[in-house]
């Protein structure tokens, strides 16, 4: 089991820290889509946001008490790492891109809009 993770929780956190890791998570918004990825991050139960009504900006005490929360919750932690698992029997999202480029390639189909 990995140890949480505080972070902005942009697109690339969730890839490399929830996906590959299965690491709990406690999200810090401070642009306009990361609220939407740490809204995720507590949705889908693997971790928690650290900032809720002082975004951007962080309330100490709020923080020590989501971190303690983060480090603490076997739930979150148990999800965390079922999302890590489950990401990585699919593999990464580039590797999964590539492959299906390739058999584009060797089909010699023409891509159309929907499949993009």
């Amino acid at each position: 089991m990995h140890s949480p993770v505080i972070n902005p929780w942009e697109s690339k956190c969730i890839a490399d820290m929830s996906s590959r890791g299965g690491t709990p998570q406690l999200a810090l918004p401070v642009w306009i889509d990361t609220y939407e990825y740490a809204e995720r991050a507590r949705h889908l139960g693997i971790g928690l946001i650290g900032n809720v009504g002082v975004a951007p900006g962080v309330e100490s005490t709020q923080l020590g008490s989501k971190l303690l929360q983060v480090i603490n919750d076997e739930t979150i932690k148990k999800k965390a790492a079922e999302v890590g698992l489950a990401c990585k029997r699919r593999g990464e999202g580039r590797e999964i891109a590539a492959a299906e480029i390739v058999q584009w390639a060797q089909n010699k189909r023409s891509l159309s809009v929907g499949e993009l």
